[in-house]
């Protein structure tokens, strides 16, 4: 759904007004090939971005953790993350959405939600996005985490009528803000990413020194 470059932009967002920022990768997998925070500081054109636990395998962080002789242990990564959050804004990527698992009977969902942090849910902006979206925010509710809203991810591509009908939808449906959409974004062009990113959610950051990790549904 676009986690990093969400994750990126917001951060954008943060020093453009001068304020620290770190953005906290706390599990990357696939990390043979996927450098999520190095995607980050090439973004922002800033070292803000920080990695914990690193896995070769592309796949979800229990799985590769098992599968790589690991163990990943939730107080440890909740450590982890307070220890490196700053007295900024701290953003948190998860790594896949919001019902994979960390460790057995331990998602991302209930990691927000031990960090007592606010959550901004990336979507996608087309078609399925209503049943996935829905199905994240119930889950996340059940776990009681705290959620700030949905930024919508549209990667380009083909047309899709839905997405003219998906914001209202979406809040109707989930009874939550539509924080931005995040369109086709310049990668290669650091300083129009920045421009871009300011454009379509500035708004998602209210003032103020805040824990917000990105998740998708």
């Amino acid at each position: 759904m676009g986690k990093t470059v969400v994750s990126a932009a917001l951060a954008a967002i943060v020093l453009e007004r001068r304020e620290p920022v770190r953005v906290l990768k706390p599990v990357q997998t696939g990390a043979g090939t996927d450098d999520d925070a190095g995607l980050v500081n090439r973004l922002v054109g800033a070292d803000v971005a920080l990695t914990g636990w690193r896995f070769d395998l592309p796949a979800a962080p229990a799985v590769a953790a098992r599968l790589e002789g690991a163990r990943l242990v939730p107080a440890e990564l909740c450590s982890w993350v307070l220890a490196h959050a700053g007295t900024g804004t701290a953003i948190v990527e998860t790594a896949g959405g919001v019902a994979v698992e960390l460790s057995e009977g331990y998602d991302m969902a209930d990691l927000a939600a031990g960090l007592g942090v606010g959550v901004v849910l990336v979507c996608r902006a087309g078609l399925g996005t209503l049943n996935h979206t829905v199905l994240s925010v119930e889950h996340l509710r059940a776990r009681r985490a705290d959620i700030l809203g949905l930024v919508l991810s549209d990667p380009g591509g083909e047309p899709d009528p839905s997405q003219e009908t998906n914001p209202a939808e979406l809040r109707r449906l989930t009874g939550l803000p539509i924080l931005g959409t995040l369109g086709p974004m310049p990668l290669e062009d650091p300083a129009r990413f920045r421009a871009e990113a300011a454009r379509a959610l500035g708004r998602a950051l209210p003032d103020g020194p805040r824990i917000v990790p990105p998740t998708q549904n």
